[in-house]
């Protein structure tokens, strides 16, 4: 009776340290893993895929924004009362109202498109893994 107390104890004891914030060792295989997501080119080039892909998503927000444009250089009239030369300068600026929903489908397509990189690259990393540990195992 006291050597099955003295057990479950230690089993509680060890598993509480683990519980409560003891950090244990990595065990082979998470480093096996890390190791292998790090260094692998396809998910290298799927990462790359995915931060291109989300940059392309951010630009097309910009078609919905007002356009500035500043221009200015030397210039020349002749009028009939009086000629002028000296620097002019002018600002015209524009926005987009709506374009048939140009804009609107492109931004909705450039999402999709992220959503298609993203699913890509966790689809590789989890067969790799799948790999791994049937290998490991």
């Amino acid at each position: 009776m006291r050597l099955a107390t003295l057990f479950i104890s230690t089993i509680a004891t060890l598993f509480s340290a683990t519980v409560l914030g003891a950090s244990p060792e990595r065990t082979p295989l998470e480093e096996l893993e890390k190791k292998l997501l790090a260094s692998n080119p396809q998910i290298q080039s799927l990462n790359s895929k995915v931060v291109a892909q989300k940059s392309i998503t951010l630009s097309q927000y910009g078609n919905f924004l007002p356009r500035i444009d500043l221009t200015g250089g030397y210039s020349e009239s002749k009028t009939l009362v009086e000629p002028s030369e000296g620097y002019l300068g002018y600002v015209s600026g524009t926005w987009n109202l709506f374009k048939g929903g140009e804009d609107s489908s492109l931004k909705s397509i450039s999402e999709y498109e992220l959503q298609i990189s993203k699913l890509e690259l966790e689809l590789k990393v989890r067969s790799l893994k799948r790999k791994l540990h049937e290998t490991y195992s």
